[in-house]
């Protein structure tokens, strides 16, 4: 039997690169290879707060194969994985001794972790005040339902780490990157690599997953660039699977609050929505969005929002950002409510269907 590439049963179309990834024959940014390349890796502090004190950099440095060791010891950090510096080397074996050799002291400080959550969420509580006026503006309604959800931080764990190959050759760029977006890491490498911009090519024929965390090309990107321009040689960064889940991207979590009214007929009237969306160490980076009329008839809404700041990376946009996190809680919500009624769950959600 001849075999098939079709995507789905239901669909005939042929997937065109289905050989080429089953059987290894695809090429990503980390399977790149040149003569005289040169491996880069982050210095990363390994608690949630702190600093470090000491470091023997000479000692990393004359490490045989080692080209540069930047360590920035008096740099505070905010994360897990926080980047204090880098090691340039010619082989993955010197990287790795350098990074031994260095051996810093590092320093602990309190962290605020998923433990800090509810000590630092100042939303609305159950059965608080926002529950009260929810029944006194919504006197006629037969129920009131109040909840609170919660959503984790969900790392992005693409299968291919982020990461680049930049070929310098003096007078042209040719670069192999791990991205969602040719056009835009090329704009961005351009700046880093000390061409024209039409002397840099970017190739991504492949890319082992993104999710929205793979346009620019980020810190590891703009380092590769950097250290092949200072060097007009090869080098390769990319990301190893503790890094991709320290700063490799993440979808915000949240904590939802929800009070909701409704008549005895299952129509919602309205109520009261605090979402806090639980991000990274500075603000931005994408929160929760909870998207309370978009999909059903909710009515009059009060609506609020903050953020709860945690030691950990700032978020990156994860497919629909913000959405998933406040689906959850209206679709978890739509069930409390028909339970409450003793409404046929899809029943309820066809009487506020816009």
């Amino acid at each position: 039997m001849k075999p098939s590439n079709a995507v789905a049963i239901e669909n005939k179309l042929p997937r065109v690169d289905v050989r080429q990834k089953v059987t290894g024959a695809a090429r990503y940014a980390a399977d790149q290879s040149r003569p005289r390349m040169l491996f880069v890796k982050f210095i990363r502090f390994p608690f949630g707060k702190g600093g470090a004190e000491g470091g023997n950099v000479e000692r990393a440095r004359a490490i045989p194969g080692v080209l540069e060791v930047e360590w920035n010891a008096s740099e505070e950090a905010r994360m897990p994985g926080w980047r204090m510096g880098h090691v340039v080397a010619e082989s993955r074996a010197a990287l790795d001794d350098a990074l031994e050799a260095l051996d810093p002291d590092f320093t602990r400080q309190r962290a605020a972790t998923d433990a800090d959550i509810m000590r630092l969420y100042r939303g609305p509580a159950p059965a608080g005040e926002a529950l009260a006026a929810v029944r006194q503006k919504f006197s006629a309604a037969k129920i009131v339902v109040e909840a609170m959800y919660r959503t984790q931080v969900q790392t992005h764990s693409c299968l291919e780490p982020h990461g680049s190959m930049v070929d310098h050759r003096g007078d042209e760029v040719e670069v192999w990157a791990s991205t969602q977006d040719v056009t835009g890491y090329h704009s961005e490498v351009s700046k880093h690599v000390g061409v024209p911009a039409s002397k840099v090519l970017v190739h991504s024929e492949y890319v082992g997953g993104g999710f929205g965390s793979k346009f620019g090309p980020q810190a590891e990107g703009v380092l590769a660039a950097r250290i092949a321009a200072k060097y007009k040689r090869p080098c390769r960064l990319v990301l190893d699977r503790a890094e991709e889940h320290l700063d490799g991207g993440s979808r915000p979590g949240s904590v939802q609050y929800m009070a909701i009214a409704a008549n005895a007929e299952g129509r919602i009237l309205g109520g009261r929505v605090h979402c806090s969306s639980v991000i990274g160490f500075d603000r931005g980076g994408g929160g929760c969005r909870n998207p309370i009329n978009e999909l059903y008839r909710f009515g009059d809404v009060e609506r609020t929002e903050d953020q709860i700041q945690l030691n950990f990376a700032i978020p990156r946009a994860f497919r629909a950002p913000g959405w998933p996190q406040g689906v959850y809680a209206i679709e978890s919500m739509m069930d409390e409510l028909a339970k409450a009624l003793d409404i046929d769950p899809l029943e309820i959600r066809r009487r506020n269907d816009p």
